[in-house]
């Protein structure tokens, strides 16, 4: 479920669902992701946020409710594939290091301390 944040419920709305299948690039519920959906989904949090849980479910195909180091890194080589992003750029795309760091960066922020070895978490 996805909260609307047009009409302040749990479910999506009509007028969200139809924009959010409209999107660039063949829409929010398309299966692969190419440049025009990216930046149509960074203009738009909600739908943003919806695919990026979408393939966090795709990673965590043993639905455990965590994404490793190795799920993550499969993430990142389809993500890589679909946007046609260069491979000498590509190579150092890590995202569960820059989760990782974003999460310490927050921990740190709010005094608390963060297991940097923990599985990423939903």
């Amino acid at each position: 479920r996805m909260h609307c944040a047009r009409c302040g419920d749990f479910t999506v709305c009509a007028p969200c669902c139809q924009r959010g299948g409209t999107l660039p690039g063949g829409g929010v519920f398309a299966d692969l992701l190419n440049r025009e959906l990216a930046e149509a989904l960074v203009a738009d949090p909600g739908w943003l946020r919806f695919k990026a849980r979408s393939y966090f479910f795709k990673a965590d195909h043993n639905a455990v409710g965590t994404v490793d180091k190795i799920k993550a890194q499969r993430v990142a080589s389809r993500l890589i594939i679909e946007l046609g992003i260069d491979s000498k750029h590509g190579s150092s795309l890590d995202p569960a290091r820059e989760l990782r760091r974003r999460r310490a960066s927050a921990a740190t922020a709010a005094g608390v301390e963060v297991d940097q070895e923990a599985p990423l978490e939903l």
